[in-house]
């Protein structure tokens, strides 16, 4: 019976603490050593699509192409390679899942994602981020840590 009382109570406190949006994300750690204005390409590899879901629904995510959407706003064009002759014009993108953050008790937790961009023709980094998110599902986690991460961007010169 305390056994019981416990899980109830924990329960009650976790779903509290959702209702009042107890999370505080970690705040978003960014650098840029320059504009991406001056750029029209980026290479961003193929990732493996991710199934998460949360009681009857599935939900499907393709990282690098969540990733597409948001550089194709900022004036980008995705490329399977470095076009030829364009390589001062065209950034490279690398993306990790950099870790996890146990939240409510051990009873959610925080994605973290990583991404840099780079020179194609140096490899300099340009930009280079780490963020994370939370949600329903996995996929809400890493939808939010990556537009968290990619907020910072600077299009202007």
């Amino acid at each position: 019976m305390n056994n019981m009382l416990k899980t109830f109570s924990t329960s009650i406190l976790a779903l509290w603490l959702v209702g009042c949006g107890g999370v505080v994300l970690q705040p978003v750690s960014s650098s840029q050593s320059e504009s991406i204005a001056n750029y029209r390409f980026i290479v961003i590899p193929i990732e493996k699509s991710i199934l998460s879901g949360s009681g009857y629904v599935t939900k499907e995510f393709s990282p690098d192409d969540w990733i597409e959407d948001i550089l194709l706003k900022r004036g980008l064009i995705r490329a399977s390679e470095v076009p030829d002759g364009q390589a001062d014009k065209t950034l490279i993108l690398r993306y990790a899942n950099s870790g996890t953050r146990d939240v409510y008790m051990g009873l959610g937790y925080t994605m973290e994602v990583s991404i840099s961009i780079l020179e194609s023709s140096t490899l300099r980094p340009v930009y280079n981020c780490t963020a994370e998110g939370i949600g329903d599902t996995e996929v809400d986690d890493l939808r939010d840590a990556i537009s968290r991460c990619l907020s910072d961007l600077v299009v202007a010169k």
